[in-house]
């Protein structure tokens, strides 16, 4: 298949017991060079009768993305009130999540990694950024009858073409 970016992607099925057979680098190698396209290795999944293997090749993206984070609490609390997420995501697509929980201490680091951590499985999931963005609005609501306000920012970069969006 070849998606709106046009990048390629490439499901092998084959019987389970031929896996072992296969050298899969000579196999991504020969399949970029029929296709025109560098595939890296494929990721390998057993269906569910185990009998068969779908291998997944997925093109290559131009660029990687490197990050690093650290937390440091208030002065007058050993917790941390922000919270932080890298998600790998699938079509060459990565996001940085960051939270802030408002005000410090427990209060604040529990609204913001519950924040980061609904978001981070709601985008893996591949629900969109705004249905995402509604719905843990929707969990911090009615999360307890206190009021429960973080801040959320994502980073979503594509790595085929380099551009990043905002939210």
């Amino acid at each position: 298949t070849v998606d709106g970016g046009a990048n390629m992607t490439l499901e092998v099925t084959i019987p389970t017991y031929k896996l072992s057979r296969l050298d899969l680098t000579e196999l991504t190698v020969s399949l970029s060079d029929i296709c025109g396209r560098d595939f890296g290795l494929p990721a390998c999944k057993n269906r569910t009768d185990c009998a068969a293997t779908v291998m997944t090749f997925t093109e290559k993206a131009v660029y990687t993305v490197k990050w690093g984070a650290t937390q440091l609490g208030s002065s007058c609390s050993r917790l941390c009130g922000d919270s932080y997420s890298y998600v790998d995501g699938r079509g060459g697509r990565v996001n940085v999540i960051l939270s802030d929980g408002m005000g410090s201490g427990t209060a604040a680091a529990v609204d913001a990694n519950m924040t980061v951590s609904l978001i981070t499985k709601l985008i893996d999931a591949g629900v969109s950024y705004t249905a995402a963005l509604k719905i843990v609005n929707s969990a911090l609501l009615v999360k307890s009858g206190e009021e429960s306000l973080s801040t959320i920012d994502i980073t979503a970069i594509d790595l085929y073409t380099g551009q990043a969006h905002f939210y």
